[in-house]
């Protein structure tokens, strides 16, 4: 079997953290190597997900090597207005469509593809690049079992609690 990479082009230092010291060491068991990108230059922060900034670490990711993938994590509320379906999605919510959290992020999971496919044809984006966009911020879904966060921190759960209690 051979070795799989994927570039995961995150929105801050959390995603980071998971993405290098939770994830990526599970999938590596596995022979999928994946290394997290932190949006914009060098040097930055995190924050200010932008598709215009997103779509040239997206760009260097997939043409870096030809058989690597490229994923994104982003989080809905993080992305600005000008994120690829957003404002048609938006549009059609105004308009009376309902759509689920799910239907919501395959519809700009959808849309990104797309606009990533049309920027760069050269680069088989419509096989290699797997964008994810979280309906909810990572920061909230790591409080959302504090006995599995306490565990995994190796702190007592109490502590947990306490946080989610101030």
């Amino acid at each position: 079997m051979s070795n799989i990479k994927i570039y995961i082009i995150i929105e801050g230092q959390t995603e980071q953290t998971f993405v290098r010291d939770i994830f990526a060491p599970d999938m590596a068991a596995k022979g999928i190597f994946c290394y997290p990108i932190l949006i914009g230059k060098t040097g930055h922060k995190g924050g200010d997900v932008r598709f215009d900034r997103a779509k040239i670490n997206i760009r260097n990711s997939l043409k870096y090597r030809s058989n690597n993938y490229v994923s994104t994590m982003f989080d809905y509320f993080g992305i600005n207005k000008n994120w690829p379906g957003l404002q048609k999605l938006k549009q059609r919510i105004q308009k009376g469509t309902t759509f689920s959290a799910t239907e919501k992020a395959n519809f700009l999971e959808k849309a990104t593809l797309t606009e990533i496919i049309n920027l760069f044809p050269d680069c088989n984006a419509e096989k290699r690049f797997i964008p994810y966009i979280s309906m909810h911020e990572f920061e909230a879904l790591l409080f959302s079992d504090a006995d599995i966060l306490a565990e995994k921190l190796k702190v007592e759960v109490d502590i947990i609690k306490k946080i989610l209690d101030e």
